[in-house]
């Protein structure tokens, strides 16, 4: 696998169908389609704000609740925040209705409760701490041992993408392809310019995760 990262024209070709242009039969044209058994996935977390001050709303238990029944919609770690997930999907079509269908429920919930659904990497003005944290078991247990730790890094929030293939092989294929130009110790990178109480700090906050 080295020698071929190192040299891309030794990667193994693509399996017929599962490229970039790959499309279902008798689909309109320019229509993107995930062939050979790929599968994709998307996770969106929000924060809930209040309208008006824009301070953080302990409303995420209320709001899943509220849409009992929707299993695309779930309380987060944090009670200001609200996880969607889509269900899995077969192609980018497919995946946009999902994210839409889901934002508009959650958007709505969260009017009806007194807030707005905020996609935002944290909430902008003073949070809660340990006391927002969602009553759900494995969230009270990394409170327990994480302490203030579990509340400052529970508070932010992010998006995710996940995709499926149908092989092991292929798995190693697109695994190849991203070494040339990923970070070499990073599954995720992001930056944002974070915020104290409102206020916009400029600066740049970069995660690495090891592959």
């Amino acid at each position: 696998m080295r020698s071929a990262a190192a040299n891309p024209a030794a990667w193994p070709a693509m399996p017929p169908g599962a490229g970039p242009e790959a499309t279902v039969p008798g689909g309109p044209p320019g229509t993107a389609h995930a062939a050979g058994g790929i599968t994709l996935g998307v996770e969106e977390e929000f924060v809930l704000l209040d309208p008006s001050a824009g301070a953080a709303v302990l409303a995420g238990p209320d709001l899943a609740r509220m849409l009992d029944g929707e299993p695309g919609i779930q309380p987060e770690l944090m009670r200001y925040q609200v996880e969607t997930a889509t269900r899995v999907c077969t192609s980018l079509e497919e995946v946009g209705r999902e994210l839409i269908r889901l934002r508009r429920l959650a958007a709505g919930a969260a009017v009806r409760l007194g807030c707005r659904l905020v996609a935002s990497g944290i909430a902008p003005y003073h949070s809660p701490g340990l006391a927002a944290v969602t009553g759900q078991p494995r969230y009270r247990e990394l409170a327990r041992q994480y302490g203030p730790l579990a509340a400052q890094a529970g508070r932010t929030c992010g998006c995710h993408v996940h995709v499926g293939v149908p092989s092991r092989d292929l798995g190693v294929q697109v695994l190849a392809r991203l070494r040339p130009t990923s970070p070499p110790t990073s599954s995720g990178c992001s930056g944002e310019s974070g915020t104290n109480r409102g206020r916009v700090l400029r600066l740049a906050a970069v995660a690495l995760y090891q592959l």
